[in-house]
């Protein structure tokens, strides 16, 4: 391909590229990127041809800029979402006085350390209203909740959760799924999840107009029968099937296994690198 039908290549990845961030060619002019235009393309290719050096070697090696703060919301989750992947599921059990037990399933969610043990969820507003999800309002005025590991067997009874039922509704028992109770907090957790932690609230981070952190403390584990190996100290990865969230509607399930020891300063010298 030569350098011209390079050009016109990208004029039209350009417009493409707007319409997929839901941008006209007005608002593109309005986001800059340290002090460039994120887009287009075409100015890019444009500015490489000036330099002396082959061209193919230029276009070779250019990758794309994103001035991620810029974008319209929708895009910037887009781009998180699909690229820090795959992500681990909380189905998080809550309980309310008014209207009893909840259950919602999060992706924005990991650990974040030990001694103590430290959980971390990604809560945001409701996507039509300014009031926080049911799960939200639980954790904040509360204090409690449980986070429920989610593998193949309840992989739909978790997606199942996510459904905006009418208040008063059930989503456990929609879900066919059922509670027992906890030991250190009110909320009851998933008997049909593998894997269960009993959370108090630490702490409640508001880090944007629309979206909250909350940091809890393990008070308790609770872990499937045979899961366990006493021998290593850990799960035992053989039994243990988790389920990963991908974007949009994607999934996946166990991946394959591989070990990649670290050598020591020493053995890294001497090893043929």
């Amino acid at each position: 391909m030569q350098a011209s039908e390079h050009a016109d290549c990208f004029e039209s990845i350009d417009q493409q590229a707007l319409e997929h961030f839901g941008m006209t060619q007005k608002q593109n002019r309005l986001y800059p990127a340290c002090g460039q235009r994120l887009f287009p393309a075409s100015a890019m290719i444009r500015r490489l041809q000036r330099y002396s050096e082959s061209f193919d070697r230029f276009f070779s090696e250019a990758s794309l800029r994103i001035d991620i703060n810029a974008l319209p919301v929708a895009a910037q989750y887009k781009l998180i979402c699909s690229t820090v992947i795959p992500r681990p599921i909380a189905l998080v059990t809550t309980w309310s006085p008014s209207d009893g037990h909840n259950a919602a399933p999060f992706s924005y969610f990991n650990a974040m350390g030990e001694n103590p043990p430290i959980m971390v969820l990604g809560i945001e507003h409701r996507p039509d209203s300014e009031t926080l999800k049911d799960t939200g309002i639980n954790i904040r005025d509360t204090g409690q909740f449980v986070i429920n590991l989610v593998d193949e067997p309840i992989a739909e009874a978790m997606s199942t959760c996510a459904v905006d039922f009418p208040k008063g509704m059930s989503e456990i028992e929609a879900a066919g799924l059922s509670l027992m109770p906890s030991e250190c907090v009110k909320p009851g957790r998933v008997a049909e999840s593998p894997v269960s932690y009993e959370c108090e609230l630490m702490h409640w981070l508001h880090v944007s107009p629309r979206r909250y952190m909350a940091v809890g403390k393990v008070l308790m584990m609770h872990v499937r029968d045979g899961l366990y190996d006493p021998e290593t100290g850990y799960i035992d990865h053989s039994k243990y099937k988790p389920v990963g969230r991908y974007f949009g509607r994607l999934y996946t399930k166990e991946h394959k296994v591989f070990e990649m020891p670290v050598p020591s300063y020493e053995q890294w010298l001497s090893s043929d690198k």
